[in-house]
């Protein structure tokens, strides 16, 4: 796996990491790692094991598809709409012609 992808996945377990709320500590005792591995993982300065990818999986409540699930572009896109839409169906006619008004300006 090239240096580049390593990093990737190393990336993107440090976020689910702190999404689940672990410090490397709490991950490493929850799926029986070395807490120095961890590190190294994250920097993807080292190449592992799909077996320790899926325990870092189970400790962080995942799959191993959100492992490699590392274009977050469209997922996280989606999750913007939502939560602008939410806020957006609690407010009056003359907030949401404001909100239209300045977003035909950002679109345009």
């Amino acid at each position: 796996m090239a240096d580049k992808d390593l990093k990737l996945i190393g990336q993107r377990i440090k976020k689910l990491r702190k999404d689940a709320g672990f410090t490397q500590d709490k991950l490493a005792v929850k799926a029986s790692i070395h807490e120095k591995y961890i590190g190294q993982i994250e920097r993807g300065e080292i190449n592992t094991t799909i077996e320790t990818i899926s325990r870092i999986a189970n400790a962080l409540n995942v799959t191993i598809a959100d492992i490699f699930n590392i274009s977050e572009g469209p997922e996280r896109k989606k999750k913007i709409i939502i939560e602008i839409t939410d806020k957006l169906s609690k407010q009056s006619i003359e907030k949401l012609d404001l909100v239209n008004r300045v977003v035909k300006e950002i679109c345009e």
